[in-house]
């Protein structure tokens, strides 16, 4: 006796795959956003260092990738399931 009415589903469904896929663009934007740590600190400590004040701009940036990387190590550890940019919008200043 076979069960017709409920085939047995032997490969994963397509939207784990995808978003597999996604995973993989964001881990290469975080390897990105880890250079541009490494670049941002040093910019910033040279900038602290010839004009004795942190520069605005910086400041205001680092908000926005500290959220981004929150929101990528969310979406590729299965946290969240809202994507980072740039499968949605980039943060906002918050």
């Amino acid at each position: 006796m076979s069960d017709q009415g409920n085939p047995i589903d032997y490969y994963p469904r397509r939207s784990k795959w995808v978003r597999a896929v996604f995973s993989i663009v964001v881990l290469f934007g975080y390897g990105f956003a880890e250079a541009l740590l490494w670049f941002l600190t040093l910019l910033q400590f040279l900038w602290v260092v010839f004009k004795a004040e942190p520069n605005e701009h910086i400041q205001r940036f680092s908000g926005r990738l500290i959220t981004w990387t929150s929101t990528a190590i969310a979406f590729c550890l299965w946290k969240s399931d809202l994507p980072p940019f740039p499968f949605t919008s980039w943060p906002d200043e918050s």
